[in-house]
């Protein structure tokens, strides 16, 4: 009894697991650009143009720096599957348009 409890002090000492990679993203709406290029739910934005994302406000910097209608370089991926690359168009500054 000892051994296990021995073993649950140190598992509850040890380093929590850092967070995955990106930004979780939910289903696209059909027809929107992500959708097109067939992003699902569960997938994780991992960078714009070359930078790590992880929150909203690093994803609206990063796509702020183009101008409405410029592209931006997208990696999106799953898990342990290869990741994928795609330009989009910045169409808009406010959630929901």
């Amino acid at each position: 009894m000892a051994l296990a409890t021995q073993v649950l002090r140190d598992a509850s000492q040890a380093a929590p697991a850092s967070p995955p990679p990106g930004f979780l993203l939910l289903s696209p709406r059909a027809g929107s650009q992500l959708a097109d290029f067939g992003v699902t739910g569960g997938e994780r934005l991992l960078e714009i143009d070359g930078q790590p994302v992880q929150t909203v406000s690093e994803i609206q910097v990063a796509l702020r720096k183009h101008a409405l209608g410029g592209e931006a370089q997208l990696r999106v991926g799953r898990d342990a599957a290869p990741s994928r690359e795609f330009r989009v168009r910045h169409v808009s500054d406010y959630p929901g348009n």
